[in-house]
């Protein structure tokens, strides 16, 4: 082998081009012409163009040059640009879903643990944190494995977002209710809670979304535990 592109290049290149033209992505057919001074090489590369040998030997990607307005071939430097994107879109998006996770997850112990100490219902938490768990992690996991390029998985996860919003607000709602807190305080624990995790993605973004998906997970589990404290002192 003489030239071709890395794995990597050709995955990047798949993301990079319109996902209903990247299908194919391989080398399809060669020609060879005889010209003066030598030959050149022609390769059929799919989707990406053509690739052409001259006779000095240098390989260049050319694309369709009887389609000017077409994309191919799209520079590896962009190529690369857009896969950083599309990790960034997956790396925020696992972010979110686990900051709604986690963020009900607080607003559900904090309420439990003020109904205990009030004397009120006692079996709040092992009411309303089981269905949380059940339904929502398996969004979470979804979205773990959408921010590693699983593209069924990000399917899934963009259409279970609501159900795991819908179900925060009423596992949260009927926390806060049975606990019999305060209105004010209620307002002031959610506002507390969603403007902890809110700040701190804000943040990440401000950084470029360093460390992608690992960092993502740090900051938000770091944030359920640092927000818990003052969370259970405002109920």
């Amino acid at each position: 082998k003489v030239w071709g592109l890395t794995p990597e290049q050709v995955r990047q290149l798949r993301d990079a081009y319109p996902h209903e033209d990247s299908t194919w992505l391989d080398s399809l057919d060669l020609a060879v012409l005889d010209v003066p001074g030598g030959h050149v090489v022609a390769v059929a590369n799919g989707r990406d163009g053509f690739a052409v040998r001259d006779v000095g030997g240098t390989w260049r990607r050319i694309g369709f040059p009887t389609m000017p307005n077409d994309p191919a071939p799209l520079e590896m430097v962009e190529a690369r640009e857009w896969q950083d994107e599309k990790a960034d879109d997956r790396a925020r998006l696992f972010a979110i879903v686990l900051a709604i996770f986690l963020g009900g997850l607080v607003i559900t112990a904090v309420s439990a643990w003020r109904a205990r100490r009030t004397g009120g219902h006692r079996h709040l938490l092992s009411s309303l944190l089981p269905p949380q768990i059940a339904f929502g992690g398996p969004v979470v996991f979804s979205a773990a494995l959408a921010a590693s390029g699983d593209d069924l998985a990000l399917g899934f996860t963009i259409s279970a977002m609501l159900l795991i919003v819908v179900l925060v607000v009423i596992c949260g709602v009927l926390a806060l209710v049975f606990a019999r807190v305060p209105v004010e305080r209620a307002v002031l624990l959610v506002a507390l809670v969603v403007g902890a995790f809110t700040l701190v993605l804000i943040c990440w973004h401000a950084t470029g979304y360093v460390g992608g998906t690992a960092v993502a997970a740090l900051v938000v589990i770091g944030t359920a535990a640092a927000v818990t404290p003052a969370a259970a002192k405002v109920v």
